[in-house]
């Protein structure tokens, strides 16, 4: 077998090859535009293949005689993985379900049928997957493209009572930002607040294009697509004006800093985790080890004066201007060697300087931490609580 975007298959396609000769035999897969192929996995009954259609995860079961059987959920919002290490001669293939808010469980789906059952379920002591509502919203961005949006709620929420809101994005790398469980993102539900991920171009969400569309010279596109999620949560009655905090971490920090210079009065609050918003800088020091695998995501300033001027267009940092600018929380990592301690704190002294809403820009520097805060589940935590504090003190609901 060969996945291979060969012949302009950029959503990849699937071919059979002749073991001697890599000769190609017949295409069993072919390119279905925005239908990635995530995965494959071979047995003896059958060919497990992951893809996302739709945005979304599904499980395709292909037999000898060619016969397939798509195995996919009813959630709204899910993420399905193929567990590691499966026998070749398995009757079964395990795979890893979870949603925004159900813990992750492991189902094994007969290769015959497809018929699934749960072998194994994460469970979190008094925590109740009921009691939360998960949706799958889209908004139009100005050149017409559709954005999904996952939003999780409390169940008992009227879908007509705006609260306030945290709506986070990446659009970076064609990495998708998968809707995986949280166990933070549903604290921070349970005090009020509805948890939004914007699926905007620069991920894969929607395919090779998808990601296409949201780098380079159309990165703009990325921050334009998450102010378009924000003002359509807005307008639908999720959120009141002025209560929307935006999130994002390293990339995601370009995404919503530069959003936020677009439209720094969308936002009640913005909290930039490691952002890298000194993206013109940075991509002009040749002696950084990063810049030359980061060139095909963002392009080369030294050798491309269009590139160059693109960049200072959208550049965070080089684009803040006098305006009433939200209350931002930066945060850095001293030994961080992705994106340095310094980006983030020339971003928080330029919003000082030039904004004229008196609101705080803060930085604050881990002088042990690196990209990551912390490798274990307390620190995420005790990062998480300092955030969801931070965006209840933007929205004036703290008690």
């Amino acid at each position: 077998l060969m996945l291979t975007d060969a012949d302009g298959a950029v959503d990849g396609k699937l071919l059979e090859i002749d073991p001697e000769s890599f000769a190609v035999r017949r295409v069993l897969v072919p390119q279905r535009a925005g239908a990635s192929i995530l995965a494959i996995r071979p047995f003896a009954a059958a060919l497990a293949r992951l893809e996302r259609v739709d945005g979304l995860h599904r499980l395709v079961l292909r037999h000898p005689d060619g016969r397939e059987i798509p195995v996919a959920f009813d959630d709204p919002a899910y993420v399905i993985e193929l567990a590691p290490s499966q026998p070749y001669r398995a009757r079964q293939v395990r795979i890893r379900h979870q949603t925004p808010a159900s813990p992750p469980r492991w189902i094994d789906v007969d290769l015959p049928d497809g018929q699934c059952r749960v072998v194994s379920q994460e469970r979190l002591s008094d925590f109740d997957p009921g009691a939360y509502r998960v949706e799958r919203l889209q908004a139009a961005a100005p050149d017409g493209a559709t954005i999904p949006i996952t939003v999780l709620s409390r169940a008992d929420a009227r879908a007509d009572a705006t609260q306030p809101l945290l709506l986070t994005g990446y659009g970076a790398y064609g990495i998708s930002f998968e809707p995986r469980f949280s166990l933070a993102a549903t604290v921070l539900v349970d005090a009020g607040f509805r948890y939004a991920i914007a699926h905007v171009r620069g991920g894969s969400e929607q395919g090779r294009r998808w990601y296409q569309d949201g780098c380079r010279d159309k990165k703009r596109n990325s921050m334009t697509d998450f102010i378009a999620c924000a003002r359509h949560l807005r307008d639908i009655g999720y959120a009141a004006p002025g209560g929307i905090v935006a999130h994002g971490v390293s990339a995601g920090g370009l995404l919503v800093c530069g959003a936020m210079n677009i439209d720094p009065g969308l936002w009640a609050g913005v909290i930039a985790q490691v952002p890298f918003v000194d993206m013109l800088n940075t991509m002009s020091d040749a002696d950084h080890p990063l810049v030359p695998l980061l060139r095909p995501d963002w392009g080369d300033p030294l050798s491309d004066p269009e590139a160059y001027d693109y960049m200072a267009a959208i550049s965070p940092y080089e684009n803040v201007a006098p305006a009433a600018y939200p209350p931002v929380l930066c945060t850095a990592g001293l030994k961080d060697d992705r994106v340095p301690y310094w980006e983030p704190a020339k971003l928080v002294a330029a919003i000082r300087r030039h904004s004229t809403s008196g609101n705080p820009a803060v930085l604050l520097l881990n002088p042990d931490s690196g990209h990551q805060e912390s490798d274990d589940r307390n620190g995420e935590f005790a990062q998480a609580a300092l955030f969801w504090a931070y965006a209840r003190h933007c929205v004036g609901a703290v008690d």
